[in-house]
């Protein structure tokens, strides 16, 4: 399951990914932020997928990032910090880290919450 809840006092919209998370979940996700005109253009999105449990292969990522390319040119930058916490999600987030999208988007993956905030906040 993936949730969402925006922080407006920092502009972050936070993610939980936990157990078992399919393809159609992934790109659900993908619709919120396509459906959601109160998010702010310019979006930061903190997502803690320490608890997740991908179900899908890393070639099912040619089909989430063509997905996620809809978000352009609704938003003029996306900067995604992931936490991860297991080599098989880190690689599969740095697979998908390596997939062109746009260049207003930007992914990277973390161990923890601090060094994703830091890296979020930095423009």
């Amino acid at each position: 399951m993936i949730t969402f809840t925006e922080n407006k006092n920092n502009g972050i919209l936070y993610g939980i990914s936990e157990g078992k998370i399919t393809v159609q979940e992934m790109l659900g996700a993908i619709d919120y932020c396509l459906n959601n005109k109160e998010l702010p253009r310019n979006l930061l999105i903190l997502e803690d997928a320490r608890l997740a449990h991908p179900e899908f292969s890393p070639e099912d990522l040619s089909c989430i990032a063509e997905k996620q390319k809809k978000l352009f040119p609704l938003y003029q930058s996306v900067r995604h910090a992931v936490i991860h916490n297991t080599p098989e999600n880190t690689a599969l987030a740095m697979v998908f880290e390596q997939k062109y999208i746009s260049p207003a988007y930007k992914l990277k993956v973390f161990s923890t919450e601090e060094g994703a905030l830091i890296w979020l906040k930095k423009r």
